[in-house]
């Protein structure tokens, strides 16, 4: 059970935020201008299947983040 000092939601939606970033700027998500929807990012399918289990294990009482650094690890120009 999460501390209730430890705002993981907070942490988990910054954490997203600058993966977002990253993927935008090294041209890996795009802009899904949706006129009849919500506006997103469409990311690849590999971010799309992995990513929010890779941040909740990142954000966890007990962080592993094995799972992000590999998400990295595969996208040219990310980092581990």
């Amino acid at each position: 059970m999460p501390s209730p000092s430890r705002p993981i939601v907070y942490y988990f939606a910054g954490l997203a935020g600058i993966i977002h970033l990253r993927l935008a700027a090294t041209g890996h998500a795009t802009l899904d201008i949706a006129w009849s929807g919500q506006p997103g990012l469409a990311l690849p399918e590999v971010w799309e299947k992995g990513m929010d289990g890779a941040l909740d294990a990142a954000v966890a009482d007990a962080p592993d983040t094995a799972p992000l650094r590999a998400l990295l690890a595969g996208t040219p120009g990310g980092s581990a």
